[in-house]
C-alpha cells in the first residue's frame, strides 16, 4: 500500500514538475520573442535612419551642383553682357571718330 501510494505522489510530483517546466518555457519563449521583435524594430529604425541620411547627403550634392550649375550660368551671362557693352562703346567711338 505505501508503495503504491509512493509511486502515486511521484507520479504527481513529475507531472506537476513537467507542467512548471512546460510554464517556464513558454515564459522564456515569449520573452526571448520580446527581444527579438524589439531588436528588428530596432535594426529597422536605424536602417531607415542611415537611408534617410544618405537621402538626404545625395539632395544635398545635386543641390550644390545645380548652386555651381546657376552660378556660373550667371557669371557668364554677367560677362556676356559687360562684352556686349564695350563693344558697344567701342563702335561708338569708332563712329565718332569717323565722323570727324
Amino acid at each position: 500500500m505505501k508503495r503504491k501510494q509512493k509511486k502515486v505522489k511521484e507520479q504527481k510530483t513529475q507531472i506537476k514538475q513537467k507542467k512548471q517546466n512546460k510554464e517556464e518555457k513558454n515564459k522564456r519563449n515569449k520573452r526571448n520573442e520580446k527581444k527579438q521583435q524589439k531588436q528588428q524594430k530596432n535594426t529597422n529604425n536605424r536602417t531607415e535612419r542611415t537611408e534617410a541620411k544618405r537621402n538626404n547627403t545625395n539632395n544635398t550634392k545635386e543641390q550644390k551642383k545645380h548652386k555651381k550649375q546657376k552660378e556660373q550660368k550667371e557669371t557668364k551671362e554677367i560677362e556676356e553682357t559687360k562684352n556686349e557693352k564695350k563693344l558697344k562703346n567701342k563702335r561708338g567711338k569708332i563712329k565718332k571718330k569717323q565722323k570727324k
